[in-house]
């Protein structure tokens, strides 16, 4: 009896210290105090985790988990500072839910300096950050009870931590569903290292950490909580869900598209991989399983139709002209690769996650075909807009939605190179081996010193002058084929595209869209110009439509005594658009080209001569190189009579 006593008050005395180090803790976040000095936040952490572990006594997962969580809140401490971009939109949603219980946005529009496009976001993220909204202002009354100073209009620092880190809770939230999910496919080490480098290796860790007042850690965990009720009641074999997972799935369903509206595709697409597995016991239970689902999708959506029908004036009001997708305008290729914010080439550890997939349909076909749909939607998705590089942020952050693709793809390739040995090792050994005989070449070239240390840098120089950015491999290979160029060319592009252009020949910064047939850079007291040698050169534009276009270009033939006349042919995307005789000295033609003949994204222009010769050649000085026209400029113009 008092050993029962006594183990009773050892828990009282526990859960009381539990809270004091809880409470502490949410103290100097909300208010980012002891930013001077981060042992004093580490050692209150490392106290909140013992006296977690000696009170709970959890499992040596969950203490992982645990300690995983408190390393995330000691870097999202330093690493937060307030809401700002698009979070400051959401946190205006949050504000005035909170605060004014309205959805009148003026007020914390004109104070909180927002940039008044609250109205066009989901208002998801709002609904789910209202709990530690409320927790922050009640926190600062109480503190203000005992002779504290804090504001409490729902402005200051201290709500826009909460909201943050009302996002750190659900994006790790997320994370642990995933890490269950993964568990019972590869077993705890797996499912944990797959989790933790994920996290860490991909930009999901700038959005828990750093600028999580974006809606991307929240958008994850409502994504995967589908995936993972989803996951835990679909039909296998002759199992039939339950009406419970019917409505399930409708709510998880609607909570994911409030937060962002891409997410909806992963619905669609469990929706349809559920309803194939049961196609052959269609039945009035399957009846009403959909009509349930349904049911349960519009009750938990009616927040967002409220929300519409209150800030834009209708039930169903997406704002689609804030939101354009443009099937015209489609850059999938540089969604994934391209340097401006390209999903693989700027988290790479994406790569090995996709390896793993094809692996992971032997363990589970449907969830890989959800899996694989679910991706591939996104990148759809992400690359009609005009701005497919998802403006200002890290990394592709709007792949938030595929963490669960990235973590599950990573544990099956980690499972598949376990079984196999010799891959990983067998992989460096060829990759080493290529890098050295690339090092190899270029010290037989005098690019690399021979008789100086070559460092680390160097090698990666020598690399990525074959193959571009490795990252963007193999797309950038592609490109440099396709256009006639060098394999920097994709990554010196930073996935920047034009309505109108113009190329001042010779100008410093005239190379960047320039293929092959080129001299260097020239100038005189006139002009800046390049040298074009024959038989052609090319111009690689990339453009954001398709429609017409007119092309000016300003130069002169290369003429020596009795030169016959230069014909510049000028072809676009390989088709001949123009032939043109050109007249002594500079000059500028203008040619109008049909719509259609350019299309959005990279476009190849030629120049093709009727000759080229060197002045040593016809007796003019000493100089060997082959001229056929000199450029001065090239301009494109977009008409914009065809503009929608």
């Amino acid at each position: 009896m008092a050993a029962t006593t006594a183990s009773r008050a050892l828990r009282l005395v526990l859960s009381v210290l539990l809270a004091a180090c809880a409470l502490r803790v949410w103290h100097f976040l909300i208010l980012r105090q002891e930013l001077d000095r981060p042992g004093v936040v580490a050692a209150w952490l490392a106290a909140l985790f013992i006296v977690w572990a000696a009170a709970l006594r959890p499992s040596r997962s969950t203490l992982v988990a645990g300690l995983s969580f408190l390393v995330l809140v000691f870097a999202f401490h330093w690493g937060y500072e307030r809401a700002a971009s698009d979070g400051r939109e959401y946190f205006v949603q949050v504000r005035s839910l909170v605060f004014d219980r309205d959805l009148d946005f003026t007020n914390e529009n004109a104070s909180f300096a927002a940039r008044g496009t609250a109205r066009i976001y989901p208002f998801g993220a709002a609904l789910m950050w209202a709990p530690f909204m409320v927790a922050a202002h009640l926190w600062l009354k109480l503190l203000n009870m005992f002779g504290g100073a804090y504001p409490t209009d729902g402005y200051t620092f201290p709500y826009q931590m909460a909201i943050g880190f009302g996002s750190l809770v659900y994006g790790f939230a997320g994370l642990v569903l995933i890490w269950r999910m993964v568990r019972e496919y590869f077993g705890e080490p797996i499912a944990a290292i797959a989790t933790i480098a994920a996290t860490a290796g991909t930009f999901f860790f700038w959005y828990l950490t750093v600028e999580n007042s974006m809606v991307h850690a929240a958008s994850m965990f409502a994504t995967t909580l589908f995936v993972y009720t989803w996951h835990r009641g679909r039909p296998f074999g002759t199992k039939a869900p339950g009406m419970t997972w019917w409505i399930a799935i409708g709510l998880t369903g609607a909570l994911m598209a409030m937060v962002r509206w891409q997410n909806i595709t992963f619905m669609a697409l469990a929706m349809v991989i559920a309803l194939w597995q049961m196609r052959q016991r269609i039945d009035r239970s399957l009846i009403r399983g959909l009509a349930a689902a349904a049911a349960g999708f519009l009750v938990g959506f009616l927040p967002q139709l409220i929300f519409w029908k209150v800030v834009r004036g209708g039930w169903f009001a997406v704002p689609t002209a804030d939101h354009s997708f443009d099937i015209r305008s489609f850059h999938a290729w540089d969604v994934l690769f391209s340097s401006n914010h390209g999903l693989l080439a700027t988290t790479p550890l994406a790569y090995f996650a996709l390896l793993g997939i094809p692996a992971f349909f032997r363990k589970d076909r449907a969830m890989a075909l959800l899996l694989v749909g679910g991706f591939v939607s996104q990148v759809i998705v992400n690359a009609g807009p005009e701005g497919w590089w998802g403006g200002s942020g890290y990394g592709a952050r709007r792949f938030d939605n595929s963490m669960v693709v990235f973590v599950i793809g990573l544990a099956a390739l980690l499972a598949w190179l376990r079984r196999r040995p010799l891959v990983a090792p067998m992989a460096a050994m060829a990759v080493l081996i290529a890098g050295n005989f690339i090092v190899m070449s270029d010290v037989r070239s005098r690019r690399l010193p021979m008789g100086e240390a070559i460092t680390f840098m160097d090698v990666m120089s020598s690399v990525s002058d074959r193959v571009g950015n490795v990252f963007s491999f193999p797309y950038n290979l592609y490109v440099a084929w396709r256009f006639d160029t060098d394999y920097m060319f994709y990554d010196r592009l930073k996935g920047r595209s034009f309505n109108n252009l113009e190329i001042d020949f010779g100008d410093e910064y005239d190379g960047g869209l320039l293929g092959g047939g080129w001299h260097d850079r020239e100038h005189n007291d006139a002009l800046n110009f390049r040298w074009a040698s024959g038989p052609a050169s090319s111009v690689i534009v990339p453009l954001r439509s398709g429609d017409r276009y007119r092309i000016e270009v300003a130069c002169q033939p290369f003429s020596y005594p009795n030169s016959p006349p230069q014909i510049l042919k000028i072809d676009v995307n390989r088709h001949e658009v123009a032939a043109i005789e050109l007249r002594p000295g500079l000059q500028t033609y203008t040619i109008e080209l049909a719509a259609g003949m350019f299309h959005p994204n990279l476009n190849l222009i030629q120049f093709r001569y009727a000759y080229s010769k060197s002045p040593a050649e016809v007796g003019l000085s000493t100089d060997g190189r082959s001229l056929a026209v000199l450029f001065d400029s090239l301009k494109l113009k977009r008409l914009m009579d065809q503009l929608p």
